[in-house]
């Protein structure tokens, strides 16, 4: 049984390999370039959204920035 429990982690973790992503931010007048390490394109997408709202949404709410990546493997 504990064999089985060590074989299902030990896949888990191949699975959720992280990726680089290189990042640039543009709105507002401004851009911005940044690198997040992230599991997955959303989950990258979250942190730059929390991090850089800033420029991704106007002074009325409205959505006036872009969000541009390049993903590479973690060497």
């Amino acid at each position: 049984m504990e064999s089985n429990i060590v074989y299902f982690i030990v896949r888990r973790l191949k699975l959720q390999t992280r990726t680089r992503f290189h990042v640039t931010i543009t709105g507002n007048g401004q851009e911005e370039q940044a690198v997040v390490i992230a599991y997955s394109p959303e989950e990258m997408k979250s942190l730059v959204r929390k991090l850089y709202k800033h420029l991704i949404i106007d002074d009325k709410g409205l959505p006036s920035g872009e969000i541009s990546y390049e993903a590479k493997g973690i060497l």
